[in-house]
């Protein structure tokens, strides 16, 4: 079998052009030539140039490649573009779960399992790569093949792929499809040059097609001398950081026209995006360790600090010692449920309860007696009461009662609804009821002077009945 060179395929493909847009409509003779040259590495085996009827200028371009050369039309996997692309997709894709973590409020022990947390994010991290490589792997994005790149760092009105028939083993060959793909998806024509230098024409340039033209700008040459400037053109005229990504690209190891990988796609993008999601993460980090960290304390401990805060309210005397603290201190409290707070062996049955919320509760030296409500219906001009507090059970009233008592408060209590319908717990006050409300202040000062050396403060309120 003959081998075809290089020089022949351009030779022969400049003919079948000639001939192929000869009955074109036109103003000029095509003008031919070979091996241009351009800035960045561009090459161009085959350059025809005609002016139209209407004044412009129609380029052609094509690449030529014989078996020796193959390598140009076969596709190289990018892995190094897969690399960087799983690993911008499993940053994002954890930024997007730690963010919706932190929204959902899932990540409340992070400050105190700092480092377990730092070894999981990178797990992640890991699992989400792997599984993303696994996915991205088989796209055609990562399937890079060098003449079709080459075309796209130019522009012209038609650009043509010519090929050696020894260069694909046949046209199942893996090669040859993929070959044969981007250059339908780009709008490529393909020629094929036989052992007897007949060339067979597989597919013309999709110019037409307006699909295509709005994935490829198509920009004017004018001679074949015009070619070198208006590449250099095209490139100054990007905007800075197109200029900036080509000149990162056209690195002097770049510049060596043999290294078919010299058109590699750059991963900046890639970089950004995962900078920008350690940095969403970091956000999220600095504002979960901005939360106050939650505090875990032993129940005995927390009985001693109430304990302690009883005795400072109510003096040296334990009024609390057998009390069990059962409700939350947090508003609202739960309304439906009696008592909140209760002495063990000491819950009320329901009818002791009605029984007991009928009553006032009065202090005798002999103990204490139980009046209905109906002894205050008539309370005449007595009209203000004095509220020294409120209590959910009336065993603690009754000794909060007797504390005050002996540090010479006269006080009583009453059970709220008898005049509050809504107050649901039992009032500690001043025995007496007053006519007016000036008498009721001179007795919170009377009170709050025998209550002061015993250490105890109250928010002592008047309630108008």
């Amino acid at each position: 079998m003959n081998q075809v060179t290089e020089d022949e395929i351009k030779k022969e493909v400049l003919r079948f052009l000639r001939g192929y847009y000869k009955s074109r409509p036109r103003a000029s003779d095509i003008e031919v030539s070979s091996d241009l040259r351009g800035v960045g590495g561009i090459v161009a085996d085959g350059f025809l140039a005609f002016k139209e009827e209407d004044g412009r200028n129609f380029i052609i371009t094509f690449e030529a490649t014989d078996y020796h050369r193959r390598d140009e039309l076969r596709f190289t996997i990018l892995k190094q573009l897969i690399y960087w692309d799983a690993a911008a997709m499993a940053y994002l894709t954890v930024a997007l779960l730690f963010i919706l973590a932190h929204v959902q409020k899932w990540l409340s022990l992070l400050p105190h399992y700092f480092w377990g947390g730092v070894l999981l994010l990178q797990v992640l991290i890991f699992s989400f790569g792997f599984i993303w490589y696994y996915l991205l792997r088989s796209l055609p994005r990562y399937r890079y093949i060098y003449a079709i790149v080459q075309f796209n760092q130019y522009f012209a009105d038609d650009q043509w792929v010519a090929y050696a028939h020894d260069v694909f083993s046949g046209y199942e060959d893996p090669y040859y499809k993929e070959l044969r793909r981007q250059c339908i998806h780009n709008g490529f024509g393909m020629v094929e040059v036989g052992e007897d230098l007949h060339v067979k024409l597989h597919m013309a340039p999709s110019i037409d097609d307006p699909e295509f033209q709005l994935r490829r700008r198509v920009v004017q040459f004018f001679t074949k001398n015009d070619f070198t400037q208006f590449v250099q053109k095209n490139i100054s005229g990007r905007d800075w950081w197109t200029q900036f990504v080509d000149w990162l690209n056209n690195l002097p190891l770049r510049q060596n026209l043999s290294n078919l990988l010299r058109f590699e796609r750059p991963v900046y993008k890639q970089m950004g995006v995962i900078l920008a999601c350690i940095g969403a993460m970091t956000l999220v980090l600095a504002r979960e360790f901005k939360k106050k960290p939650i505090r875990y304390v032993d129940e005995s401990t927390y009985e001693q600090q109430m304990t302690t805060y009883m005795q400072r309210l109510y003096g040296n005397e334990n009024l609390i010692q057998d009390i069990v603290l059962d409700s939350a201190d947090i508003k609202p409290f739960i309304k439906n449920i009696f008592p909140y707070i209760y002495r063990p062996g000491s819950i009320l049955t329901p009818e002791e309860a009605k029984n007991t919320r009928e009553k006032i509760v009065v202090y005798t030296p002999r103990g204490f007696v139980h009046y209905p409500c109906s002894r205050l219906n008539s309370v005449g001009n007595q009209r203000f009461m004095v509220r020294m507090g409120v209590f959910y059970d009336s065993d603690l009233l009754k000794r909060a009662i007797g504390r005050f008592r002996k540090l010479g408060v006269p006080v009583n209590g009453i059970w709220g609804p008898c005049f509050f319908p809504k107050g649901k717990y039992y009032i500690l006050f001043l025995e007496d009821l007053y006519p007016s409300r000036q008498e009721a202040l001179d007795a919170i000062t009377e009170t709050k002077a025998k209550l002061s050396p015993a250490g105890i403060k109250l928010d002592i309120l008047i309630e108008k009945i």
